[in-house]
């Protein structure tokens, strides 16, 4: 099960985050200080199991109004049949209760209730079912009451299902007692027994919402475990004693992740050599390991033992002195403690906040940090908050959500690129409060400029999908409209860099071809179309087929229909479509492209490429 977006209410400084789409590995959220990302990820915490009130701190002092969590998850099929086995679901219920993406919400009492994209599919199923049996059963009721006229019982009224099969029980019993004492004639007590008989048969083939709270149960049984880290300041002791080792939880990531097994190494009957041993085996794994993501200076991870402790320490190459964890920078300290805390959970399908990680390292450091997390995100989803540019790969802002605060209150933006004025990173930029020329590195010597973010999450799926070496040493350039190329044109030919301005064959996209052209002098070198067909747009280079399938997850229209004309009909967000086209590329999912598909996107590709 993976979690695939989130919205919060009335929690702290959030009025209403909006929903955040997460990207396929990891998620971060750029932000000023206090613009609430740590907000965030504590209400995030907070939907966990094991918090089963939310604390009240969390529940904002004004009353906005009630605090909810929503969690939205995409079920996978091995998931889907356990619960169905589980709760010896029909393939109807299974329909109704169990659809591959769903949400969960938690109140500020802490209770989990469904969606109503499973409570009310299932509702009307319910009903769908129980109302003309219920109508049965009433026009039976009413039957028994011209029957026993004066002494009937008062009829049961439907209220729920669970309570209304009780009061149908204390009924019967009620009209046992009373026929007895009316002593009915033959006739009556036979047409009273065919009407009870009746009620009963159908009272079986009632729905209960049974199916429907077993499934919860299983849902909340499957949930990822939420893990929230906010700071990683436990040091790797130099010494510590065996009795003391098994309960400390440093040792115990050290030991997880070096594959040493303590209660072999602790056993006090186990002779030395084999103690000695079994130390450097352990030894020898984590080092290497640690020396995949520590890139600053080439260090080994050593333990050892002297009597009943256990010693850890630090060697350096080229230094025959070893050091004490607490004798390396407070950077190092906290980069091990990071480092050996979540490598510890890998392999586990969990979600992992981080608020603010790498605040007491160096910026080299920083990397070595996003390359620990890009690791472990292929095992787990990652959700941190920065205001550091050197937790972001310029080459994957996808990951990027943007978190500002204002008198509403603090939200999130999933568009990176909406509300831009100037180049394409504005937001981005002025939200982790940096300059665009300050070390942060979003444009390079030959760039691609498009017109908007759907167009970089298409080409980057699809150079992704083609697995080819188009564009290599080339950035994709997203701005906000065709109107924003000409000012990023300004910046990069003032600066001395080459690009290529890649436009919708539409009547916006032409317009400012020309003005390009007019303007600054451009050939047609430097202004490509996505296409020679005319009104063509970059959604239109996708097959038919292709589109709806891998794109818009629907059925092709029953009439002829460009994709770009669908996507305008139907007002559907294309920003959102091209992102998960992305990220179902970049999770490595299925994606057969006609030829057609293929020969466009390839032949884009050719062109932009010759352009340089």
């Amino acid at each position: 099960m993976r979690l695939e977006k989130f919205r919060i209410q009335n929690y702290k400084s959030i009025i209403d985050s909006g929903f955040c789409w997460l990207a396929s590995d990891i998620t971060i959220l750029a932000g000023k200080n206090e613009s609430g990302k740590s907000g965030i990820l504590e209400a995030i915490r907070d939907f966990s199991k094991d918090i089963t009130t939310l604390p009240q701190s969390a529940i904002p002092l004004n009353e906005s109004g009630k605090t909810v969590i929503e969690l939205y998850f995409h079920l996978d099929p091995e998931d889907r049949k356990t619960i169905i086995k589980k709760c010896q679901l029909s393939v109807l219920e299974a329909e109704k209760l169990l659809p591959s993406h769903f949400g969960l919400y938690k109140n500020e009492n802490g209770e989990y209730f469904f969606t109503s994209d499973i409570t009310t599919p299932y509702v009307e199923y319910i009903n769908k079912n129980n109302n003309p049996k219920l109508e049965q059963i009433d026009d039976s009721l009413n039957k028994i009451s011209n029957c026993l006229k004066s002494q009937t019982p008062t009829i049961p009224k439907y209220r729920d299902i669970d309570q209304f099969s009780k009061d149908l029980d204390n009924f019967f019993s009620e009209i046992e007692r009373r026929t007895y004492l009316l002593n009915l004639n033959e006739e009556s007590q036979s047409i009273l027994n065919k009407l009870i008989v009746s009620i009963r048969a159908t009272q079986k083939e009632l729905k209960t919402y049974k199916s429907y709270y077993a499934v919860i149960k299983e849902l909340l049984n499957i949930i990822p475990k939420i893990i929230f880290f906010s700071d990683f300041t436990d040091i790797l002791p130099f010494s510590i004693n065996f009795h003391e080792a098994q309960s400390n939880t440093t040792v115990k990531n050290f030991a997880d992740i070096s594959g040493l097994n303590l209660t072999a190494v602790l056993n006090t009957d186990l002779d030395t050599q084999r103690r000695m041993n079994l130390l450097k085996k352990s030894s020898v794994k984590i080092s290497g390991d640690f020396k995949d993501y520590w890139a600053q200076e080439e260090l080994k991870l050593m333990v050892t033992s002297d009597g009943n402790k256990l010693l850890f320490s630090v060697e350096e190459k080229g230094r025959p002195e070893f050091f004490k964890p607490e004798q390396r920078s407070k950077g190092f300290q906290w980069f091990l403690s990071f480092y050996l805390r979540l490598a510890a959970e890998r392999g586990n399908t969990n979600i992992i906040l981080i608020d603010e990680p790498g605040l007491y390292v160096h910026a080299k450091a920083q990397k070595d940090i996003l390359a620990v997390l890009e690791s472990l995100s292929k095992d787990m989803q990652i959700i941190f908050s920065t205001h550091s540019p050197y937790l972001i790969d310029n080459k994957r802002l996808d990951r990027v959500r943007l978190v500002k605060k204002d008198k509403k209150g603090s939200t999130i933006e999933n568009k990176i690129h909406k509300n831009a004025d100037k180049e394409t990173l504005t937001p981005i930029i002025t939200a982790i409060g940096l300059d665009i020329s300050n070390s942060f590195n979003v444009i390079g010597q030959n760039n691609i400029l498009l017109e908007g973010i759907s167009d970089y999450y298409f080409l980057n799926g699809m150079l992704k999908r083609l697995g080819g070496t188009q564009l290599n040493n080339k950035f994709l350039v997203p701005c906000t409209g065709a109107t924003k190329i000409p000012i990023m044109v300004s910046l990069i030919m003032g600066w001395g860099l080459n690009f290529v301005a890649v436009l919708d064959n539409d009547p916006e996209g032409i317009r400012v071809g020309k003005d390009l052209k007019r303007k600054y002098l451009l050939d047609d070198k430097n202004v490509l179309y996505v296409s020679n067909i005319s009104n063509s747009c970059i959604e239109d280079l996708f097959s038919k087929e292709d589109f709806y399938k891998y794109v818009t997850n629907s059925p092709s229209p029953t009439v002829k229909i460009s994709n770009s004309d669908y996507v305008s009909q139907k007002k559907l967000d294309k920003p959102i479509l091209s992102k998960h086209f992305f990220e179902n590329v970049n999770r490595g999912e299925q994606i057969d492209l006609s030829d057609e598909t293929v020969s466009n996107f390839t032949d884009l590709f050719m062109r932009i490429e010759s352009a340089f």
